[in-house]
Parts: C-alpha cells; structure tokens; sequence
C-alpha cells in the first residue's frame, strides 16, 4: 500500500523545503516545514530555542511534533529539519509511517548553497566552522542512508527535476 504521508530529509542546504513545497503542489498534498511548525508552536525561532533551552530541549520538541503532525495529517509532505535523524524514534517514525526521499549532496556543494547571510541567521548551527560542519555532515551521512525509500543526487538538478524524480519513484 502507498503510504500518504512524504518525508524529506538531507543536510541542511539541501532543498528539503523548497523540494516538498514542490512535491506537495504536484500531488495536491498538504505540505508542513517542521522547523516552521516548532516555532509557530513555540512561539520562538529554532536559534532562539538553541541558545536558550538547548539543543536537547529542541530535539525532544522536535520528536513530539513529528508525531503530532504525523498523527494528526493525512497526504501530506513533511520537510524535515536536518538533524531529525539523530534520534532513533525520529528514524523509526518516519520509515514506518512514511516515504522518505533523502536529498543527498556533496558537502561542498551545500556549503555553496548555505553561503547566504540570510541561511546563517536562520540555522545555529551554521555559527560552527568549516572543519566542525563537515564533520557533522559525515556523522549523519549514515543515518540519513539507513532509512530512505528513495535517495536522490541534488547536484546539477533543479528542483523541478528532483521533484519528477521523486514522482516517478512515488507513483510506481
């Protein structure tokens, strides 16, 4: 049975929000950033709930509304933030109520991608340098592999083309 319910997951800079705006459009689902639903929920940006209560606190709220949203919708596209995988429940979550697309790309090429001012105000983990970044990427690398149903190369694609790709995968 096909599931109704899309994940994207990838890397910070890999098009999770516009690839799912996208996606959503082309089915006629509805669509949840959920970086944007915890901070509608929380009343504060995602830098503001780093710094203030934590990067523990935030992954608690962030598995909590996953499950809400999860719960609570049906056809819907979900893009994820970038570190949902880090915890296992999350990864379980999402393989089993899910169809996970994995935006992979290059460290170097997210990195270009995330160059903008208006990315680094938005993201506090972007405040890490390079070497600190690139060693984050790698740690999550095997975790976003271990659940996707679809894996995607974003390098030289648009994302209408990454969104036909995940349709013609999707609607088999």
């Amino acid at each position: 049975m096909k599931k109704n319910k899309i994940s994207i997951i990838g890397f910070m800079g890999s098009g999770k929000t516009t690839v799912g705006l996208l996606l959503s459009k082309s089915l006629n689902f509805s669509f949840i950033d959920l970086d944007d639903y915890i901070e509608k929920k929380e009343g504060k940006s995602i830098k503001e709930i780093f710094f203030v209560k934590g990067e523990e606190y935030f992954r608690e709220r962030e598995s909590f509304y996953l499950k809400e949203v999860i719960k609570n919708q049906e056809k819907i596209v979900i893009a994820t933030g970038g570190g949902i995988i880090k915890r296992e429940e999350n990864r379980i979550i999402l393989k089993e109520k899910t169809f996970v697309v994995y935006l992979k790309g290059d460290f170097s090429v997210l990195m270009q991608r995330l160059n903008s001012g208006i990315e680094k105000e938005k993201r506090p983990l972007l405040s890490l340098d390079v070497d600190e970044l690139y060693n984050l990427w790698i740690s999550r690398k095997p975790l976003y592999e271990s659940i996707p149903d679809l894996i995607i190369d974003i390098e030289n694609k648009s994302p209408f083309q990454i969104v036909e790709e995940i349709l013609n995968s999707y609607e088999m």
